[in-house]
């Protein structure tokens, strides 16, 4: 969905998108939006299907729109009244200027594929040179590879700050960042800390959530 036609079409402050393998923001969001949200998207992951049509959240400032679709959920926050099909018809704009994007996309592929080889460039005159020794190769540095057990500590730090939470947000964040794919070198485990921590301030506050990465950091330290 092209959220941006969305917002347009809607006159909404903030809209999103989440479904799977896509998460997209368009329009500012505030903290208590996005706590809202990541508690909406770990629900319905845990449900493993969006058990509602539409969901109208009431703010001070205005009303936060979620409706479902195939395979997620869209959210448009609009500070006044709640046209439920007018959200819904802008929803079908969006689809249809994402798909009408794809279509274009390929036609441009299709193009670059029919178009003429460039001619072959003129044989390179050999030259002979002296030959020249070889550098030694690079002395690699070997690298630490942590057990599942550290992973397993994480883990129960994790749940000390996010309760019930904490497995669900864990693995999410651990699979949005390959972690299966990488090696466990302190450094990429580090790196899926700050990930962490960025998605748990939307639920414990941007201070609880740096206590969390700096309690995990030391204990990747130790190993």
């Amino acid at each position: 969905m092209k959220l941006s036609v969305l917002k347009e079409r809607t006159g909404a402050g903030f809209v999103f998108e989440v479904s799977e393998g896509k998460k997209e923001f368009e329009g500012d969001i505030s903290g208590d939006l996005e706590r809202v949200y990541l508690v909406l998207k770990q629900t319905i992951d845990a449900l493993g299907e969006n058990p509602f049509k539409e969901l109208i959240i009431e703010f001070k400032d205005g009303n936060l729109v979620i409706s479902g679709t195939r395979d997620g959920f869209v959210g448009i926050f609009v500070s006044g009244p709640v046209d439920v099909n007018e959200i819904r018809k802008a929803m079908i704009e969006a689809e249809e200027a994402e798909k009408a994007e794809v279509v274009e996309a390929e036609k441009v592929e299709e193009v670059v594929e029919e178009a003429p080889a460039e001619a072959p460039a003129p044989e390179a005159v050999e030259v002979e040179e002296t030959p020249v020794e070889a550098p030694a190769p690079p002395v690699e540095e070997k690298v630490e590879v942590l057990g599942d057990e550290v992973v397993e500590q994480l883990k129960g730090i994790a749940g000390n700050y996010l309760g019930d939470f904490a497995e669900e947000i864990f693995m999410n964040v651990w699979g949005d960042e390959g972690m299966d794919d990488k090696e466990k070198t302190r450094d990429n485990l580090i790196e899926f800390i700050y990930a962490l921590q960025r998605s748990a301030s939307m639920i414990i506050g941007p201070s609880k959530a740096q206590s969390m990465a700096e309690e995990m950091i030391e204990k990747v330290k130790q190993g």
